[in-house]
């Protein structure tokens, strides 16, 4: 336990990308539990967007989907929702709680606002080291707040990145404008003295004889 708050309180202040975050966050939420899974979500613009999902290849992915409501319930109220048995929440479609003994979804928030939530489910038959979800209840909320500011943080460094990237396009696309302006105006005076041979003549005649006259 101790090295899974180690860990992620060391993902807070490093230079992690938002995925690799996300992946450990997962990774250790269910490790650190004894947990036959977890899954991971982000809050999009209108809704929760599931990032990562981690336990029995093929299994993950399906029970992440299912657990969407209960990702949406703890984001939207900011509180944990624990269901012990599993079939004992009626958000849970009830073939999805049928695979599982418990399950338990917290919101991940961060400097009061909430980025997203995880959730880490027993299946049916939990892992012999696993304790009761009730019992992990304030480890995993521990892990929620440190989960919560890394991945504040990934993005923060995401969105920054991005920025930067922004910022380096724009001014090669306005140093390539300014060249483009430069070869434009060129060209203008050139096709100008082009269209009249006889006044650059004269004009070149002019500042012949006045530098003879000086």
């Amino acid at each position: 336990r101790r090295s899974a708050l180690a860990e992620l309180a060391t993902a807070v202040v490093s230079p992690l990308n938002l995925a690799e975050v996300l992946h450990l966050v997962a990774r250790i939420v269910a490790q650190a539990s004894h947990a036959g899974g977890s899954a991971l979500w982000l809050q999009g613009k209108l809704s929760p967007r599931l990032e990562v999902t981690y336990g029995v290849a093929g299994v993950r992915e399906r029970l992440g989907r299912a657990l969407a409501p209960l990702a949406t319930a703890v984001i939207e109220s900011a509180r944990p929702r624990t269901a012990d048995p599993a079939t004992s929440d009626p958000l849970l479609a009830r073939e999805a709680a049928s695979e599982l003994a418990a399950v338990a979804a917290f919101p991940l928030v961060a400097y009061d606002r909430t980025v997203g939530a995880f959730a880490v489910y027993h299946g049916a038959r939990p892992h012999p080291g696993a304790r009761g979800i009730e019992a992990e209840h304030e480890f995993l909320s521990t892990l929620a707040d440190l989960a919560a500011l890394a991945v504040d943080q990934a993005s923060r460094f995401q969105h920054l990145r991005e920025t930067e990237v922004r910022n380096r396009e724009l001014q090669g696309q306005l140093r390539r404008e300014a060249r483009l302006s430069s070869l434009g105006e060129l060209s203008a005076q050139l096709s100008n003295e082009a269209r009249n041979p006889v006044a650059s003549i004269r004009a070149f005649a002019r500042r012949v004889h006045q530098g003879l006259a000086e």
